[in-house]
């Protein structure tokens, strides 16, 4: 096993074709930032033109897979009074490492456990094949701290639960639990903690035991037209994004959060 780690991120190289991809942000429950989503997206985009990976998977260093956008970043660009092109930068960063996931024709293989809130929430269903250790949960957030979706979980989530569910959802933006999950497809798999590995290999005979060249191909005639229904909506999202944050409730969402109370949005 060769072994790569970035500030961010913790490549795993497999001699079997397998790379485990952590994000690697354990003191900040893996809170997403810029600076991860480049070096995630450009590991992606490596795994895909080196010849000896067959398939990746994407995990969480420490007690969490990833919690969403990390608030200490966020309530920084509130001090700096950061102007929209910064913002809007982020956004479209984010939106440009999905992008690359769902453009990948090597499978990933999403394995999540703790929580999954926010950007988590996007990463996690940019997969191809999600499995959830037993507790996990989840959460779209972003209505908790007065924002709207980024990422293009809005599209990524009406997806797999359709409209009306996802838009429940990320109104109220409650704690679900993996039954519910597995229930309503956004995972595939319940795993216990000691049969993570084993769920992991069976997939890897699975996947080797069929044509490289057709498991690709099915990903790319699956995944095309979903491809260019995203990008419209990234595009939306990162407008709405962009006026969200410059709004009273975002600071008064971020102050919340932080405070560990419940906001007092103004409208």
């Amino acid at each position: 096993m060769e072994d790569k780690q970035n500030n961010t991120i913790d490549v795993q190289r497999h001699a079997n074709g397998r790379w485990d991809i952590y994000l690697n942000r354990p003191k900040s429950y893996n809170g997403y930032i810029p600076a991860l989503g480049i070096e995630l997206r450009d590991v992606f985009r490596a795994a895909e033109e080196d010849s000896s990976c067959l398939f990746t998977t994407l995990r969480g260093h420490g007690s969490v897979f990833c919690v969403g956008g990390d608030m200490g970043f966020f309530s920084g660009l509130l001090e700096n009074q950061a102007d929209e092109r910064e913002v809007l930068k982020v956004v479209l960063e984010l939106a440009d490492l999905i992008k690359a996931m769902l453009s990948m024709q090597k499978p990933i293989i999403g394995c999540v456990h703790g929580a999954v809130a926010g950007a988590g929430m996007a990463l996690m269903l940019a997969a191809d094949w999600i499995i959830a250790e037993k507790n996990t949960v989840f959460n779209p957030a972003y209505s908790q701290i007065g924002l709207t979706p980024d990422g293009g979980l809005s599209y990524l989530l009406s997806d797999v639960l359709g409209r009306h569910k996802a838009l429940e959802w990320l109104i109220r933006s409650d704690k679900r639990d993996t039954a519910w999950a597995k229930e309503n497809g956004l995972i595939n798999i319940i795993a216990t903690d000691d049969n993570i590995e084993t769920e992991l290999d069976s997939l890897h005979k699975y996947y080797i035991s069929r044509s490289q060249l057709v498991n690709q191909g099915i990903k790319k005639c699956v995944n095309l037209g979903y491809i260019e229904s995203f990008e419209a909506v990234v595009r939306t999202e990162a407008e709405e994004f962009v006026a969200a944050q410059r709004r009273i409730d975002f600071a008064e969402g971020i102050n919340a959060f932080l405070s560990k109370r419940k906001p007092e949005f103004t409208n």
